[in-house]
C-alpha cells in the first residue's frame, strides 16, 4: 500500500534542476528560449522571448532608407527580449535582472523541472534603500482629497498646475529613465515623509543600485527585489 505524504517546502539542491536544460517553450504567438549553465554552486539562466507578430512585410536600411521584402517568414521570430537569473545554491538566494518576471520564472521552472517553486523577496529599511539607490526609473503616488492630503506640498503644486482646488484623488506616475539619485533625492525624501504623515498614498519608487540591480519602494515597504529566496515543493510517495 502506498500513501502520499503531505507536501513540504524544501530548499532546492542541484538535483532539483536535473530536468532543467536548454529548451524552447511555447507561449501565446511566440516562444521562450532558455539557456542554462549550472554546477554545484549556482544555476544561471538566460530567458529570451519573441513573437510572430508584429511583422512588417518590408524592412528598411538604416543608412540608405531603402526598403526590401522582409526576409523573415511568417513562421519565424526573433528573440528580442531577455532577462537573466542567477540562483546561488550555497546561500539559497536568487538574483534577477528584472523581477517583474518572477511569476513567469516560477511557471518556467515548474514546466521544465516538474517541481513547484515559490520565490519570496527580502525586505530592507528606508535608510538602506536610499543609501544604495543610484538611479530612479519611476515615481508614483496618489494625492487624496482629504484633510491629511490638504497639507501636502505636492497637492498644492498639482492644484497650481491644473489651476483648480477642486481635484479629487489624483495619481501621478512619472517615468524618469534612470535619473541619477543626487538630482532628486530631496524630492524622494519629501514624498516618503508625506506618505508617512498620511498626506500621500499609493506610493511607488522604482530604481537601481550602482551595479544595475532593481530596488523598489512600494506602499511603505522597501523590497530588495533582486535578492530573493527560493523554495520548492516536493511530493513524496512512501511505501
Amino acid at each position: 500500500m502506498k500513501a502520499i505524504k503531505e507536501e513540504r517546502w524544501l530548499q532546492p539542491i542541484l538535483k532539483t534542476f536535473d530536468k532543467l536544460t536548454p529548451c524552447n517553450l511555447q507561449h501565446k504567438d511566440g516562444l521562450y528560449h532558455i539557456e542554462v549553465d549550472k554546477n554545484n554552486h549556482f544555476i544561471f539562466l538566460v530567458i529570451e522571448s519573441g513573437k510572430l507578430e508584429p511583422r512588417d512585410t518590408t524592412v528598411t536600411d538604416y543608412y540608405t532608407n531603402q526598403k526590401r521584402e522582409n526576409p523573415k517568414s511568417e513562421t519565424e521570430l526573433e528573440f528580442l527580449k531577455q532577462f537573466f537569473v542567477l540562483f546561488d545554491l550555497d546561500n539559497n538566494l536568487l538574483y534577477f535582472s528584472d523581477v517583474r518576471h518572477r511569476n513567469l520564472l516560477e511557471k518556467i521552472l515548474k514546466d521544465t523541472t516538474e517541481v513547484k517553486f515559490s520565490i519570496k523577496g527580502f525586505y530592507e529599511d528606508k535608510e538602506e534603500f536610499l543609501k544604495i539607490l543610484f538611479s530612479v526609473d519611476e515615481i508614483q503616488f496618489t494625492s487624496k482629497n482629504d484633510i491629511f492630503s490638504s497639507l501636502s506640498e505636492k497637492r498644492e503644486a498639482l492644484s497650481d498646475l491644473f489651476n483648480t482646488d477642486g481635484l479629487d484623488d489624483l495619481t501621478l506616475n512619472v517615468k524618469l529613465s534612470g535619473m541619477k539619485i543626487n538630482k532628486i533625492k530631496t524630492f524622494i525624501k519629501k514624498i516618503v515623509k508625506e506618505y508617512e504623515n498620511h498626506q500621500l498614498s499609493g506610493i511607488l519608487i522604482r530604481g537601481n543600485d550602482e551595479a544595475g540591480f532593481e530596488h523598489v519602494f512600494n506602499r511603505g515597504t522597501f523590497i530588495k527585489k533582486i535578492r530573493s529566496c527560493i523554495t520548492c515543493i516536493i511530493k513524496v510517495i512512501k511505501n
